[in-house]
């Protein structure tokens, strides 16, 4: 039976149990098919489904140029772009034969008059055949495979096998997920001829799973390597998997031979993973650390590590020039999903090690440039259209230069937004002033520690912690008078809780004065009435000719009162005043010196302050190839001045006059200065005397202190989108997790300059300047489409010494790459050369040179 249809394409459907023909000549791949009979053979587009009783499945094939029919011998003769699709198999390729007889199909690629396969005009050969099963995929010069039994035979074979490449001369494959090669070549190369290779005589491929070879030699650019191994495997797995981690091997004239970042990795499961790793070194040094990433996606994400070393420098057995030092360093990041929990947010980062260990430890990286270090647990919650919010926090900052730290745990925010009780809500006139009055609130408690690392934490008990609580309560309006100014008069009530308190006893016999502690709950408050007066102005001045269209001036000025009484008063209870046996001596103190929000005020103020703001602006024209137009520049985008005057102080009445300003220069260039200006003369020791400057010498003032900042970043694509599609989720994610262990090419150049110019006038040591002035910069190069160069320095002009200063070079060999890391100056000295290959299944092929810091440093650690 044979049934024909027309739809577009020419379809049959043929039963060989049924019909059969034995006049039709066989139609050969190798013999001229143009002078065949076009009645033997379709020269349409077919798409074609044959079932057999033979057969299981459905075959389904099609060829874009022929489809020639051999009834007699049962086979198909496919030519030009043909497919055969049986279950989850898909072969493709210029040529394709189906054998129903032998339940086989053979492929192979196009062959020119003289019988070899051609090639294009690149040199790539042309409709070689591809199979796929499921998952795996073959490149083959030619294919066989038997539907039946499911085992093939290929010829010149290149498959690819997780991250890695497999090429092979003959390849068997078997009915399961097997296949067997001869004279095998395993690369992470994509290149048709690899740079790389370990060769094989025989491997076993067990798909998805792993390699198996029997003696293996390295190979690079067809230059074979004199040692070979007896046998190799190499994973294949496409998802999770635990492994040993390679450590890297060295000698170090100071730490002896050493063994760094070996391990062992687990891949738990699919929300989080662990690593284990550590050095240790033939002198005594040794360190290792315990990592773990964990995610959940539309929920959380973070790291976490735990790192411990030992160091020691020098010869233990000559105390004089041996030193050792024990270190830990903790971090932890975690970031929450907004979308998880509206409503709440946790986060932390967390940072905390000893003070030495950046300094210290053997491969702690670039982190002794940094002298302060923070972290911070915190939780947040907001109870849905109410103004109420809640959070939660520990803190940590540390100095590694002072050795102070500093803890705060816990921390608790209790916060009311601005509500408006007099307001009407029907009302949808004009609000009235009292419909206006806000009022909000903030409580806090804080449970402080300040220490030093020496005694953190082993050293620490709950006697040494400072806690309170805080509760501030602000009460304010805003309306307008005289229609251009703005009143906002605001009334402010502090008060503060304690469980410990101080009085001070004075003791004749030996004529002092001790403080003894105070258990037990105390209140103190204070409070101030305070009224600021506000508004803008606005000056315009057009120009009729020239580039300059206009410059607009906008004045902000303000005027503040404020009134705070005298809450050091005895009437108040806040404090005492304590006197030696004959009235010689007296000193005022209050209860509450010690508490970790302070004492009430002491001292009445009557204070008036002032501000002026000031904003200047330019427009200018533009002119274009097609169009005129105009722009904004900005000269100045603040400019203030501003100081307050206290009516009721016994001296110096008038405050430091305060002046700040700031601007940005062709949209890049950051510019920020500030000062303070002290009207007062002063002492020899440089203290205030209640006597104006411009008394003595017609100045205004002594400027205390300044500073100027300028900084700049230059790239030429940084306002363009840098995101990429390339790579799985997982591949982009850790991209976007480590951004410094990936080179983009896709930018040029990158330049970051910052100077930072600062002046202290009570600096007067002669072994200390009041100037400080660095310049620091920062930034890469790409020299050409492989080359990278990246650069950190900077000069302090005071010290007249180059600071920290690093180079790096990049160099993209393909399948390999190159890293050359060098620091020339400085305590730090080092370098590091490394040759690797890209990809993380054969990470550990590598040649690496270097000299590390602690093999240039004499002396002891730090």
């Amino acid at each position: 039976m044979i049934s024909f249809s027309m739809k577009g394409y020419n379809a049959y459907s043929i039963d060989f149990s049924t019909f059969n023909i034995s006049t039709i000549p066989l139609y050969s791949p190798y013999k001229d098919t143009a002078k065949d009979d076009t009645v033997k053979k379709d020269t349409t587009k077919v798409s074609t489904d044959i079932s057999t009783s033979a057969i299981k499945s459905k075959v389904k094939y099609k060829a874009k140029d022929t489809i020639v029919y051999d009834i007699a011998n049962e086979k198909v003769f496919l030519y030009g772009n043909a497919q055969v699709d049986y279950e989850d198999i898909t072969l493709n390729a210029d040529y394709i034969e189906i054998n129903w007889t032998e339940h086989t199909v053979y492929a192979e690629g196009r062959r020119d008059s003289t019988g070899e396969f051609l090639r294009d005009s690149s040199g790539d050969y042309v409709g070689m055949p591809v199979f796929s099963e499921k998952s795996d995929k073959f490149n083959a010069f030619t294919i066989k495979y038997n539907f039946d039994t499911k085992k093939g035979k290929i010829t010149h074979v290149t498959t690819k096998q997780g991250d890695g490449y497999i090429h092979g001369e003959l390849v068997k494959k078997e009915s399961g997920n097997s296949s067997y090669m001869k004279d095998g070549k395993y690369t992470t190369c994509d290149k048709d001829t690899p740079d790389y290779y370990i060769a094989a005589h025989k491997l076993k491929v067990i798909q998805g799973e792993k390699i198996i070879t029997g003696p293996a030699y390295l190979v690079i650019g067809d230059v074979p390597f004199p040692i070979a191994v007896p046998f190799g495997l190499f994973p294949s797995k496409t998802g999770r998997a635990s492994g040993i981690i390679i450590p890297t091997y060295g000698d170090s004239p100071t730490q002896g031979f050493y063994l760094q970042r070996g391990g062992y990795y687990f891949g738990l499961s699919d929300h989080f993973d662990a690593a284990v790793r550590g050095d240790i070194y033939t002198k005594g040094s040794w360190a290792y650390d315990l990592s773990s990433d964990y995610s959940n996606r539309y929920h959380y994400s973070g790291t976490f590590e735990y790192k411990k070393s030992f160091t020691q420098i020098g010869d233990p057995e000559v105390p004089a020039t041996s030193s050792t030092s024990h270190d830990y360093n903790i971090i932890w990041h975690h970031s929450q999903d907004p979308k998880a929990r509206p409503g709440s947010m946790f986060s932390a980062s967390v940072n905390l090690s000893s003070t030495s260990y950046f300094t210290n430890t053997l491969s702690s990286g670039t982190g002794f440039l940094t002298n302060t270090f923070a972290s911070s647990i915190s939780y947040s919650k907001d109870f849905g259209t109410s103004p109420f919010h809640l959070s939660a926090s520990i803190t940590h900052t540390q100095n590694d230069f002072t050795k102070e730290i500093d803890v705060s745990a816990p921390n608790l925010s209790f916060n009311m937004s601005s509500i408006y009780p007099f307001k009407n809500s029907n009302n949808t006139g004009t609000q009235k002033w009292y419909e206006k009055i806000s009022i909000s609130s903030s409580s806090q408690l804080e449970n402080n520690l300040k220490t030093y690392d020496s005694l953190f934490p082993k050293k620490i008990n709950i006697d040494q912690f400072t806690n309170g609580v805080d509760h501030v309560i602000p009460i304010s309006t805003s309306f307008k008078v005289l229609k251009n100014f703005t009143l906002t008069p605001n009334l402010t009530w502090n008060e503060r809780w304690y469980i410990e308190s101080i009085k001070e006893q004075y003791y004749p016999n030996a004529d002092s004065i001790n403080v003894i502690p105070q258990h037990g709950f105390k209140r103190a408050g204070d409070g101030s009435a305070s009224a600021s007066l506000s508004t803008t102005i606005y000056g315009m001045y057009a120009f009729k000719t020239g580039n300059i269209v206009a410059i607009r001036h906008v004045i902000t000025p303000s005027m503040s009162f404020t009134y705070r009484p005298d809450f050091s008063m005895p009437n108040f209870k806040y404090y005492e005043t304590i006197h030696n046996y004959n009235d010689s001596l007296s000193q005022k103190y209050s209860y509450f010196q010690n508490g970790i929000f302070g004492p009430p005020s002491s001292g009445e103020s009557n204070t008036i302050g002032f501000n002026l703001d000031n904003n200047l602006e330019m427009k200018v024209k533009t002119h274009t190839d097609t169009s005129e137009g105009t722009k904004k520049i900005k000269i100045f985008e603040s400019l203030s001045i501003g100081g307050s005057y206290n009516f009721v102080a016994d001296s110096l009445k008038l405050s430091h006059i305060s002046m700040q300003g700031r601007t940005t220069l062709f949209e890049k260039v950051q510019i920020s200065a500030a000062a303070s200006l002290d009207p007062y003369q002063y002492d020899s020791l440089g203290r205030d005397v209640n006597k104006y400057m411009y008394d003595k010498n017609k100045s205004i003032g002594t400027i205390t202190n300044a500073s100027a900042t300028c900084s700049f970043a230059l790239n030429p694509d940084a306002l363009k989108p840098q995101t990429s599609k390339k790579g799985t989720t997982q591949e982009q994610e850790n991209v976007a997790k480590h951004p410094g262990d990936y080179i983009d090419f896709k930018i040029p150049w990158n330049l970051s300059v910052n100077y930072n110019l600062y002046y202290n006038k009570s600096i007067n040591s002669t072994l200390t300047s009041p100037i400080t002035q660095v310049l620091n910069f920062t930034g890469d190069l790409k020299l050409t489409p492989k080359w990278k160069i990246a650069f950190t320095s900077g000069y302090d002009f005071v010290a007249h010494d180059i600071s920290y200063s690093s180079l790096s070079f990049y160099r993209d060999l393909h399948c390999w790459e190159m890293h050359l890391n060098w620091v020339p100056f400085g305590s730090h000295q080092s370098y590091s050369f490394q040759i690797n290959v890209k990809s993380s299944i054969l990470q550990d092929l590598k040649l690496v040179r270097k000299k590390d810091w602690y093999d240039t440093t004499t002396g002891g650690l730090q």
